[in-house]
């Protein structure tokens, strides 16, 4: 296992939208695929603390993390957490772009 990212949890907000659930199961199959360790996927309410953060969750939007327009993807630590959103709005493709890019360019999924 890897130390520190077994503590990690991949947070998406209380009503995600079907495209956040979607970037939160993808990058929880990829990291699995790549690192051996599975991340449990909830919801904004049910934790707190260090994170993955996907979507246009609260803490997202608390510290100004976010998408400028439909398809922008953006991937940003705050606070030690990480936050993975984009679009404008909740539903658009800028979420998923900013999971494949993260899975991509940092994981090293190809």
């Amino acid at each position: 296992m890897k130390k520190g990212v077994n503590d990690c949890k991949i947070v998406i907000p209380e009503n995600a939208h079907i495209v956040e659930k979607t970037a939160s199961e993808e990058l929880q199959n990829y990291i699995e695929k790549s690192l051996s360790v599975r991340l449990s996927v909830v919801t904004e309410n049910e934790t707190s603390g260090k994170c993955i953060y996907v979507g246009h969750t609260e803490y997202a939007k608390k510290n100004n993390v976010l998408g400028k327009s439909k398809e922008n993807w953006i991937i940003k630590m705050v606070d030690g957490s990480l936050v993975i959103t984009g679009g404008v709005e909740r539903g658009q493709r800028g979420i998923m772009y900013s999971a494949y890019h993260f899975l991509e360019d940092v994981v090293g999924v190809r």
